[in-house]
């Protein structure tokens, strides 16, 4: 349990909670991050073309989407700490399991499994925040779990490259369960339960429909939740297409792509810590802006590289851009999003960010559509995916807000 003489941030978060549920934050897109540099050795292992090996990456983002539809309303009924214990120990015995597995579909079947335990952390841990902060506080706290789980495309590929070269993919997944065990340690040492039965709601179904709809007439929800939607489509665009794009296209080994990967990373982390620290100076509303325009400046130099030529000088710079300035869009705009729905955070937050992953898995296929020797694909839908965030942003955010 938490003690009182834990330093806070904000009101009633203890700086040891917060570390625990970034971790927990961290836990599902680890699980993409760490196997994405091993995607062409497993398609060699089991014999595939490369668009069969990324089915996993589509089943664990489908697993992370309807996850949180369980999880989030979930934590509403009963609470968010036991909900956020099954998580983390489910993640740890599926990615054992996938450590073994002898064929694609049973494959794909363990990380769908890994992405459902992996979703809870990423839901569940920001209601954890929402029952406990508001205004700029509850900004920042956003900010931080994103800092925290921008820790992912750092850790990610350098520890999956390290595993892949001491014991090949499968040692990818048995980090991963070792990995969720520290989770579900650290969950227990530092994590109280954060929603009382008083303010919890009723395990109706009708409840949380009416939750939905109430979500969807709300244009905050719809504002925050669409710019959400669909940056983040472009940033798994880049995430799905980068190891082909790095090392296929421009012919840069695994350890240079996994330095690729990283250097976005190290943006991600140095934008989300400016969101953090300009939350209390900086509305969500410029924030959010600050960061689709960047993002749109990273995509048009990607477009450029597929109109001229894959030059590293366009690309690489062009990516990191699209990648970074997420640490300014995503978790402003999950606060902007919520911010009529504080009664069931928990709901609408797993509603938002289900979404979020459904959307999120088109982008892998739609990228290896062109095969791994083109950037077409890969700089179509990273511009379709920031025009239409900034679409959404710019044309559907209401006129006048007051966000205390």
């Amino acid at each position: 349990m938490v003690e009182s003489s834990d330093r806070s941030v904000g009101r009633g978060i203890a700086g040891s909670s917060l570390a625990a549920l970034g971790m927990l934050t961290i836990l599902g897109p680890l699980g993409t991050d760490t196997f994405l540099p091993a995607l062409p050795a497993m398609a060699d292992d089991f014999g595939v073309a490369v668009s069969a090996v990324q089915l996993a990456l589509t089943g664990f983002t489908v697993g992370m989407a309807v996850g949180q539809l369980v999880a989030g309303p979930l934590s509403d009924t009963i609470g968010r700490r036991a909900p956020l214990l099954a998580g983390s120990s489910l993640m740890a015995v599926a990615a054992g399991l996938g450590s073994t597995v002898p064929s694609v579909p049973l494959l794909v079947a363990a990380c769908i499994v890994m992405g459902l335990a992996g979703s809870v952390g990423l839901s569940v841990a920001r209601a954890v925040v929402s029952d406990l902060a508001t205004g700029a506080v509850l900004t920042r706290g956003y900010a931080i779990l994103g800092t925290m789980m921008s820790l992912g495309p750092i850790i990610g590929p350098v520890l999956g490259v390290t595993l892949l070269w001491v014991g090949g993919w499968r040692a990818i997944f048995l980090g991963l369960a070792v990995f969720a065990v520290l989770c579900t340690a650290l969950l227990v040492a530092w994590v109280p339960e954060s929603h009382p039965p008083q303010h919890r709601l009723p395990a109706d179904v009708r409840v949380i429909l009416r939750v939905a709809v109430q979500a969807f007439r709300s244009r905050h929800f719809l504002c925050g939740a669409m710019t959400v939607w669909f940056s983040f489509f472009a940033l798994f665009a880049y995430v799905g297409g980068s190891p082909f794009v790095v090392q296929s296209v421009l012919g840069f080994s695994s350890a240079g792509y996994a330095a690729v990967f990283m250097a976005g990373g190290v943006g991600l982390v140095i934008c989300s810590l400016l969101a953090a620290k300009l939350a209390g100076r900086f509305s969500q509303r410029r924030l959010i802006g600050i960061g689709l325009i960047i993002q749109a400046l990273g995509a048009s130099l990607i477009g450029v590289a597929a109109l001229v030529g894959a030059s590293p000088w366009l690309l690489l710079p062009g990516m990191i851009l699209v990648n970074s300035p997420m640490g300014f869009v995503i978790g402003p705009a999950i606060a902007y999003a919520v911010h009529d729905l504080r009664h069931a955070s928990g709901t609408s937050i797993a509603i938002l960010q289900a979404v979020q992953w459904l959307v999120a898995g088109l982008a892998p296929p739609l990228v290896a559509l062109g095969g791994t020797m083109t950037i077409a694909p890969f700089a179509i839908v990273i511009a379709v995916g920031v025009s239409l965030a900034s679409l959404s942003w710019w044309l559907l955010r209401p006129k006048r807000v007051s966000v205390s």
